[in-house]
């Protein structure tokens, strides 16, 4: 058995802090920083239809893969998503992924979208 969280599509274009190498079956977005780790975001060309799977997150090699054929918008959340895993991993918060992680993802994600700027006004 694999160590990959994994997204599963729920029916809802990628955030321009991503930046484009191409690395056969991956792209690479670029990494990000947590708690201490460099979890690589990559972009997958075969993500849903081998793994019927939005995105997913490997604590052994700290990457994020994201389905390349998703919008933008699945991809914002998915990436949400697959971040809040990641916390989770690596601070062992044993969030309930259906009533805490799914729901954290989504209303994170609206908050970010709809308050551009959210932290610009702080000193």
């Amino acid at each position: 058995m694999d160590d990959w969280y994994r997204t599963f599509p729920m029916g809802h274009e990628i955030n321009p802090f991503f930046n484009s190498t191409n690395k056969g079956e991956y792209k690479e977005l670029r990494k990000i920083k947590i708690a201490g780790y460099q979890v690589k975001v990559q972009e997958s060309a075969h993500l849903l239809d081998n793994y019927n799977c939005f995105g997913e997150y490997s604590p052994t090699t700290q990457t994020i893969k994201l389905d390349a054929r998703l919008t933008r918008q699945q991809k914002e959340e998915t990436l949400m998503h697959e971040l809040l895993e990641a916390i989770n991993s690596i601070y062992d918060l044993n969030l309930d992924h259906d009533n805490q992680l799914c729901k954290l993802s989504v209303v994170l994600h609206q908050v970010i979208k709809d308050n551009k700027g959210l932290f610009d006004h702080m000193s």
